[in-house]
């Protein structure tokens, strides 16, 4: 989220969520050996939900996939 500095991460089925004030947006999705996806001007409305889907592609297509956890996220860690 750049204009917020807010960062989610998806749980294992991908889905993530980010709760918002009403505004405009700019929302990356990024992940390790892909290429990052930028909507621009999301819109966010009171009492709304908006959804956006990312599709990411592969920088490096037929390799495996790495699987991490992220710092935020290891067991014992705390959030800022």
């Amino acid at each position: 989220m750049h204009e917020t500095g807010k960062v989610a991460y998806t749980d294992s089925g991908g889905y993530y969520r980010i709760v918002l004030p009403p505004g405009s947006y700019t929302l990356t999705a990024s992940y390790l050996t892909f290429y990052d996806k930028t909507y621009y001007n999301v819109q966010v409305v009171e009492g709304g939900l908006t959804q956006r889907h990312f599709s990411l592609d592969p920088k490096f297509p037929g390799y495996p996939i790495p699987l991490v956890i992220p710092d935020a996220l290891e067991e014992g860690s705390t959030s800022p």
